[in-house]
């Protein structure tokens, strides 16, 4: 397990490698400039550099990414666990609703911040009110995102096409505040997302969802210890862990994990 001493020096390094290269970038238009000269045409040596331009913009993004990197946290496993009261404790208020069922299938991103707004995207099928507001109390948020989670619901039950809903929010996260405890560097940006539980093995609701928003998230899994079935509850966290595991591996995830299946059943 890397030490945060060694994560923020191999961070610094990836830093100086994006400053190396946008030098490199610079130098190297001069010299093709100094050695081309008029040999071009104007449209050849405008398209050229427009290219190393674009090229030079990317690599000042990846430097500003490795300067400021960012940690997601995701929290989900089954129905019902308390994935939302989990995110609630990070954030550090009740900002979000666990006091309803389920959403069936949807996002909410918490981004770490000062504004403390909340943008309710507007998707195919969407019935409710959407939009952004600013400067919002805990309360207000929370009671805007149960009424659309509820009418979510209502609306999916005649409409099985319905698009998941996509809730951002700009939010001072406790945990984000609290960097250096944590051993932080000090330019991280936290995120939390609460992505829907898994209502049972090969959601395909949920579980689609839940690996497209994953694939680059620390993944924190509740579990519903109060289902009474065993044998469901068995099932259940293996979903939510094969959901997991299969991010590891990509398109291939699914292969990679049916092969893991058949070695286990030869021995």
């Amino acid at each position: 397990m890397l030490s945060t001493h060694c994560i923020i020096e191999n961070i610094k390094r990836v830093l100086d490698e994006w400053e190396n290269r946008i030098t490199f970038v610079e130098d190297m238009i001069d010299e093709i400039k100094a050695i081309l000269g008029n040999s071009l045409t104007e449209n050849e040596h405008r398209e050229i550099l427009q290219n190393f331009y674009c090229l030079k913009e990317s690599l000042y993004y990846l430097r500003d990414q490795a300067e400021c990197p960012e940690l997601v946290l995701a929290t989900t496993g089954t129905t019902s666990s308390g994935k939302s009261t989990l995110a609630n404790f990070l954030i550090g208020e009740e900002i979000l609703p666990s006091d309803t069922q389920e959403m069936s299938a949807g996002l909410v991103r918490v981004k770490h911040g000062e504004k403390r707004s909340l943008e309710i995207h507007k998707t195919e099928g969407a019935t409710w009110e959407t939009g952004r507001w600013e400067n919002l109390t805990a309360d207000e948020v929370r009671q805007r995102l149960k009424a659309t989670m509820m009418a979510f619901r209502e609306e999916e039950e005649s409409n099985k096409e319905i698009e998941p809903v996509l809730f951002e929010i700009e939010w001072p996260i406790r945990f984000a505040e609290r960097k250096k405890e944590f051993n932080l560097p000090e330019g991280t940006q936290v995120t939390i997302l609460d992505l829907p539980g898994l209502k049972a093995v090969n959601d395909k609701r949920n579980g689609p969802v839940i690996r497209k928003h994953i694939a680059k998230a620390f993944c924190l899994v509740a579990y519903n210890a109060e289902e009474t079935d065993k044998q469901k509850q068995e099932e259940l966290l293996k979903e939510v862990v094969k959901q997991v595991i299969a991010l590891s591996y990509g398109e291939k995830g699914e292969e990679k994990d049916k092969s893991v299946e058949k070695q286990k059943e030869t021995h």
